[in-house]
């Protein structure tokens, strides 16, 4: 179980990191539409696949 908080604690700090910048986004990483967007749908299938049903709803509002 630790483990898994440890996980999910780097998942939300990576994804803070990736969200909480002003850089420019490459034209590669753009294509599919706004990277917060992508990276939240990432958040949400990985913590579907974790089996954390209540936190993947949450992340997804």
């Amino acid at each position: 179980m630790q483990r898994r908080h440890d996980f999910l604690g780097a998942a939300f700090t990576a994804e803070d990191a990736v969200t909480d910048t002003l850089d420019p986004v490459p034209a590669y990483a753009a294509a599919p539409g706004p990277v917060a967007a992508a990276v939240a749908s990432h958040m949400v299938k990985t913590l579907t696949v974790l089996k954390d049903h209540p936190a993947a709803e949450q992340h997804n509002e």
